[in-house]
C-alpha cells in the first residue's frame, strides 16, 4: 500500500523480515513471542503495579491479546481505510519507530496502551 512497486514492496519485507528476525516468531515453540509476552508481562508490572496486579487477578497474561500485536505489528489493529485505499497514519508512524527501533517500538506501543486505558481495563 504504501510501496507501489510490488517488487519494491517484496523486497522490503524480505529485508524487515531478515532484519528483525520475524522467522523466530513463527518457530513450532514460539521461543520469541513468548519472550515479548514476558517482557510485556514485566513492563507492566514495573510502569503500572495496580493494573499488573488487576490483570493477575482476572487470569490475564499478554499471551491473550497482545500476540497481533507482535505478530501483525498493529497492522490489525490500525487498518487502513478500504474505500479510498488510505493507510492509517499512526500506522505508518508506528512502523517508522519500529524500523528505528525495532521491537522495544512495540514493546512500547503496546504499554502505552494498556497503561493509557487502565482505567477502563
Amino acid at each position: 500500500m504504501v510501496l507501489k512497486d510490488e517488487e519494491i514492496a517484496f523486497k522490503a519485507l524480505t529485508t524487515i523480515v531478515t532484519r528483525f528476525g520475524m522467522a523466530d516468531l513463527f518457530n513450532p515453540q514460539l521461543p520469541r513471542l513468548k519472550l515479548f509476552f514476558f517482557q510485556m508481562d514485566r513492563l507492566i508490572s514495573i510502569i503500572d503495579q495496580d493494573l499488573h496486579a488487576h490483570l493477575k487477578e482476572e487470569g490475564l497474561s499478554s499471551t491473550l491479546f497482545a500476540s497481533a500485536w507482535f505478530i501483525t505489528i498493529f497492522t490489525n489493529s490500525l487498518k487502513q481505510n478500504t474505500e479510498d485505499q488510505v493507510v492509517n497514519e499512526s500506522l505508518l508512524q508506528l512502523w517508522d519507530y519500529f524500523l528505528l527501533e525495532g521491537w522495544n517500538a512495540v514493546l512500547k506501543l503496546g504499554a502505552y496502551v494498556l497503561t493509557s486505558n487502565s482505567e477502563d481495563l
